[in-house]
């Protein structure tokens, strides 16, 4: 049983991308997820962009090693097809390191 609703959930992780790994990059402008898939959509705005896009992971995994949290996503897609295959060739299927509050929220929905 869950003690935060699903869609708070969402708000938390949304800020929280928001503060750490869109800094710099963009906003995260929606969030949702599917916690028994792990799969993830949202529709960010990035840097110097007028329009947002829309983003897709078709699965994302939490891992901890030595003390710190890593996040691995797999079935990236974008509404930009040129930023899939950017996004494909430097974050499919490799470790990128994330911030403790991150950690935190994720670690409440998986």
């Amino acid at each position: 049983m869950r003690l935060i609703p699903h869609k708070a959930l969402q708000l938390m992780l949304c800020k929280a991308l928001n503060l750490t790994l869109a800094r710099g990059y963009g906003k995260v402008l929606k969030l949702e997820f599917d916690p028994k898939t792990k799969s993830l959509k949202a529709k960010v705005l990035l840097e110097g962009e007028s329009e947002p896009i829309d983003l897709e992971i078709g699965k994302f995994e939490m891992t901890v090693r030595d003390g710190t949290g890593h996040i691995l996503l797999s079935g990236i897609k974008t509404s930009r097809p040129w930023l899939t295959t950017l996004c494909s060739r430097l974050l499919e299927n490799r470790p990128i390191k994330v911030d403790p509050a991150v950690c935190s929220c994720l670690s409440l929905i998986l």
